[in-house]
């Protein structure tokens, strides 16, 4: 393949953008025009097996000899939505029901002839996207990290091409005027991203070259580029979360969804190009609180109900293994009043509200707690005029924050703030 074909786009972190499902369109000069957008949302068929992503509709390829995947609500229960054989994964802000997967890195010499990759031809159909030569466009799509990884990798890119590769990936040089990295303008890589449950928004700008009729998705650099010193690129073990019950297996596994091109005026236009948010959500506590539960026969059943909150992942509204089983308990006393009714009140903690000023995937994490647990209840029998919800954002310190003489560390407060609790209403 000719080298003055290929342009590749690594992606920095950036702020979180929903959008429907595919199509192309190109109108003109506007100040931010959205030109293709891909979500995977049109199938002719249900999921059986990997690699089928010749159930996508328009020209999708997969050209290597794994192929990539595709998980839908209604498949079977390994290539199921939110739970499939990789992991666990709802779709971005509970739209849409189907999403894409791919082996984005494998140890071992053979590990760059063993990962998949989606791409799209931007000119089939009757509505062709032609990037105009010079013009700018901001590329991104959303990428969660399967809890069967046992690596994650920091070079997850978007490459545009003239021509569809083979059954071999591109693999440009670090150099190439083409290449724009996942990484400061000095090239210093951002970040490895590891985030397991939760989608992150990735991309960047890219100044067009106006041969581009495909692009992949996928890592576009070769192993041995990871042990180098000279080279930015980098891997890290990672440790599946204690509550998932899948296999590790030896790969950096993504979910893929939402992918977007937008033509704009100016950099700054596009989210992507200023990775505010990242710092934010790194600084989350990573730990999760599981409060010891006192129970005594001397309670009342709504003292015995109040002991009882449910602890969330920071930056997360899904249920832990240990909340499940508190909320199990809860709908089992509910049910033994049925006259009972109870406020149910959300938490944050400071750092998940600051995130949320700057990207709406972490605002009013606090209102989504108490909407999951709400929903949990009724599917399990609760009636929902039974339920009051109240929001406390990060104002509201919960009642056990201090233990001990000198306090708590700071992020297990932050942990413990991270909650929702319920209140027996009269």
């Amino acid at each position: 393949m000719n080298s003055k074909h290929l342009t590749t786009v690594i992606f920095s972190t950036c702020m979180a953008m929903g959008f429907a499902h595919f199509s192309i369109a190109q109108k003109g000069k506007e100040k931010e025009k959205e030109v293709f957008k891909f979500n995977f949302e049109n199938t002719k068929g249900t999921v059986s097996e990997l690699g089928q992503i010749d159930l996508l509709d328009g020209d999708v390829l997969s050209t290597m000899e794994t192929k990539a995947d595709l998980f839908m609500k209604d498949a079977s229960a390994d290539f199921s939505i939110p739970n499939n054989i990789f992991g666990s994964e709802n779709p971005k802000n509970d739209q849409g029901e189907t999403y894409g997967g791919i082996i984005a890195y494998k140890p071992g010499k053979n590990g760059d002839m063993e990962r998949s990759y989606y791409t799209f031809n931007l000119k089939s159909g009757r509505n062709t996207l032609a990037m105009k030569k010079g013009l700018k466009y901001c590329v991104s799509y959303d990428v969660s990290l399967a809890e069967s990884s046992k690596y994650a990798i920091n070079n997850l890119g978007l490459y545009f091409s003239k021509s569809a590769f083979g059954a071999e990936p591109p693999i440009p040089g670090n150099t190439d005027e083409h290449l724009v990295l996942n990484a400061t303008k000095d090239r210093v890589p951002r970040k490895i991203i590891k985030g397991f449950y939760g989608w992150e928004r990735v991309g960047n700008v890219y100044t067009a070259k106006g041969d581009e009729n495909f692009i992949s998705i996928g890592n576009f650099q070769k192993n041995a580029a990871y042990n180098a010193t000279d080279t930015p690129w980098k891997f890290e073990v990672v440790k599946k979360p204690k509550e998932s019950e899948v296999e590790s297996m030896n790969h950096a596994y993504y979910y893929v969804d939402n992918i977007s091109i937008r033509l704009i005026d100016k950099e700054e236009e596009c989210d992507c190009y200023m990775p505010v948010v990242q710092n934010v959500a790194e600084s989350f506590s990573q730990i999760i609180y599981s409060k010891s539960i006192e129970i005594d026969e001397k309670m009342s059943l709504a003292q015995k109900i109040e002991a009882h909150e449910v602890h969330f992942r920071g930056g997360q509204s899904k249920f832990t293994s240990n909340a499940l089983e508190n909320l199990s308990y809860i709908v089992n006393a509910m049910k033994q009043d049925l006259q009972m009714k109870l406020e149910v009140s959300g938490h944050t903690d400071v750092k998940e509200d600051e995130a949320g000023n700057v990207d709406d995937q972490y605002k009013d994490l606090d209102r989504e707690r108490v909407k999951a647990v709400i929903n949990y209840l009724v599917k399990n029998g609760i009636d929902a005029s039974r339920l009051t919800a109240s929001h406390k954002s990060s104002l509201q310190a919960s009642s056990d924050i201090v233990e001990g003489p000198d306090g708590d560390e700071p992020d297990l407060k932050e942990a413990k703030n991270r909650r929702v609790e319920f209140k027996v209403i009269k």
